[in-house]
């Protein structure tokens, strides 16, 4: 399974990637950081 976040803050990112890995480490989360203001 492969999820991709998108988000300004990649603190924020960091953190509900590595929540998704801890929970299910057969996941691949790709974070994005992007300011669409």
């Amino acid at each position: 399974l492969n999820i991709i976040l998108i988000s300004r803050t990649k603190e924020k990112l960091e953190q509900v990637a590595k929540e998704i890995n801890e929970k299910n480490s057969d996941v691949h989360v790709k974070t994005i950081a992007v300011d669409f203001t």
